[in-house]
């Protein structure tokens, strides 16, 4: 046993009538990491305005 915790970092988004979309990401989150995310949406989702909130 090393103690190493095994990880699954994702980044996700739920649409307003309630679609998910999940983006595995083996990176740390940085802004490369956040354009890749915002890709992801507008090919998944298409040509739609697109609200980002952050906490």
């Amino acid at each position: 046993m090393t103690g190493k915790w095994d990880s699954i970092k994702l980044l996700g988004a739920v649409s307003d009538t309630g679609e998910t979309f999940f983006l595995p990401c083996e990176e740390n989150f940085n802004s490369d990491t956040t354009i890749r995310l915002l890709d992801a949406l507008q090919t998944e989702f298409g040509e739609k305005t697109i609200y980002v909130l952050c906490p």
